[in-house]
């Protein structure tokens, strides 16, 4: 009865371990986010030298059109997920199986690194013409980056990226 009464008033409660690890959580957060915005620079900015590489899609950038806005509204970053286009875009398949550290996967946020083929998976149901609409070409490529070490993630991406020059 005294169970069944506090749960009516009070509402369901947490167990102690799940509470704390939110708690945890909410108190790492600055930390993590600051941790993802320092590897999302150094990725997009190695990414945008390489030569298999069309495009990068990030405010980080100066060449990005929103680059300014960004700098101005959000001067200590702009969050953990970008995109690129390959140059060839044939080659997805061959830099996605090449990756090691980055796991194929469709969501975001994450504290691992991940990478998804938006066309092939999170917007395959559009036509061309509506891709095109939402700025995905076939050699777009979204990471959200986590929380590995910046020159680990760098050097898996150029490797891979590298690797496809080596096959063609």
């Amino acid at each position: 009865l005294l169970r069944s009464k506090f749960l009516h008033d009070l509402g369901p409660t947490l167990p102690a371990p799940s509470a704390a690890a939110i708690l945890t959580g909410i108190e790492t957060l600055s930390l993590r986010v600051a941790k993802a915005q320092d590897n999302v620079l150094a990725l997009t900015r190695a990414l945008a030298a390489h030569p298999a590489v069309a495009t990068v899609h990030h405010p980080s950038e100066h060449t990005h059109p929103d680059h300014a806005l960004a700098a101005r509204d959000f001067p200590a970053g702009t969050g953990c997920v970008f995109s690129f286009d390959l140059v060839d875009p044939a080659a997805v398949p061959q830099l996605v199986d090449s990756l090691q550290l980055f796991a194929l996967a469709a969501n975001i946020g994450d504290t691992r690194s991940l990478v998804v083929h938006p066309a092939a998976m999170t917007h395959c149901r559009l036509n061309a013409s509506q891709l095109a609409t939402a700025g995905i070409k076939a050699g777009t490529l979204r990471i959200s980056v986590g929380l590995e070490d910046a020159a680990d993630l760098v050097a898996d991406l150029l490797g891979a990226l590298d690797a496809l020059g080596a096959a063609s």
